[in-house]
């Protein structure tokens, strides 16, 4: 086994707690649906975790080259471990709403939320730069810059319109980095 590999079962163990805890989220949704209102923003933050979760698994193939050290794993773990607190979050609120409506929940939860999530986009845009397996500047860059901004418009303001662009842009410019610039792994590598 590399160090790579090694590095890499304990961000992957980080990441797929992740998305049980997000996975049983979804299925108490399910099994609760009669009693719930389900509120589309919840539902697009929900299918956006579950993606960037697989998305930033996938990315990590970027880092094979590099040379780990502790400092550089600890740093590596940060992402996934805000990834976590997002999802746990998010969980939160859709649980909480037991029988009521699961907006109403996400909006007490939305501040910080969209703080650890806009935390954790900023450490995984840096990352490879930082590792020294990408570059400062590539087109992710805008694509990223982009997702950023639509955390932040999801913090600033509470309005429901808002929420539902900042979800669904959110959503979007993953879809985009994922499947229009991360296909291969390595892509940047």
């Amino acid at each position: 086994m590399s160090l790579f590999e090694f590095i890499l079962v304990m961000i992957s163990l980080v990441l797929a707690i992740g998305v049980t805890h997000l996975l049983q989220a979804v299925a108490s949704m399910v099994l609760l649906r009669r009693l719930l209102q389900v509120d589309w923003v919840v539902v697009t933050w929900v299918v956006t975790l579950f993606i960037l979760s697989a998305a930033y698994w996938w990315s990590l193939w970027d880092f094979r080259q590099v040379e780990w050290t502790f400092p550089a794993f600890f740093y590596l773990l940060l992402a996934p471990t805000l990834l976590y607190v997002g999802v746990s979050l998010l969980v939160a609120a859709s649980n909480a709403a037991h029988e009521g409506h699961v907006g109403e929940e996400f909006d007490k939860v939305r501040i910080p939320f969209l703080t650890v999530m806009s935390l954790f986009h900023i450490l995984a845009s840096v990352d490879g730069f930082l590792l020294g397996a990408e570059a400062a500047w590539s087109s992710l860059r805008v694509v990223q810059l982009l997702a950023l901004a639509g955390y932040g418009g999801g913090l600033l303001w509470a309005d429901r319109g808002v929420q539902k662009v900042a979800a669904g842009a959110v959503l979007g410019i993953y879809l985009t980095m994922l499947f229009g610039l991360r296909y291969l792994p390595g892509a940047f590598g």
